[in-house]
């Protein structure tokens, strides 16, 4: 598992983005396994490969809200794909509905450098079938 990541912040601005992939070794016993074992379903694959990447843009308008309160507030859009089935042993179907493409708007606040409240809603597009899409209420606390 390897991963990149890259942040750039200027005023008010921010840029996020991350590039992930695994490598398993062994994939096709661990399927043949999982199948006669009964722990996955004859249909599924454990990949030998699996890839992702997201691009996030944010921007705090509290300084044009109440410039003196010291408060956050900073909507932002993300965008990710992923495919946990980048690659799969040969002679083992691939699962297009692991190739997803996802766009998720919410908002984050800060009321103190070390409290988030977050709220997102997350759009999943798979490549094939549908998965449904979510809404997320986040609460963070860093000491």
């Amino acid at each position: 598992l390897w991963e990149l990541h890259a942040q750039y912040r200027w005023e008010g601005l921010e840029l996020r983005a991350l590039y992930a992939q695994a490598l398993i070794d062994g994939a096709s016993d661990l399927t043949r396994g999982l199948r006669s074992s009964n722990r996955i379903k004859q249909n599924e694959t454990i990949a030998d490969n699996w890839l992702g990447w997201y691009l996030e843009a944010a921007y705090d308008v509290m300084p044009w809200i109440a410039p003196d309160r010291g408060w956050y507030l900073a909507p932002f859009f993300r965008f990710e794909w992923y495919d946990t089935q980048y690659g799969v042993p040969s002679s083992f179907a691939r699962d297009e509905s692991k190739r997803v493409r996802l766009y998720t708007p919410g908002i984050t606040f800060k009321p103190h450098p070390n409290v988030a409240l977050k709220l997102d809603y997350r759009n999943f597009d798979p490549a094939d079938g549908e998965q449904a899409d979510e809404v997320e209420l986040g609460f963070g606390v860093a000491f």
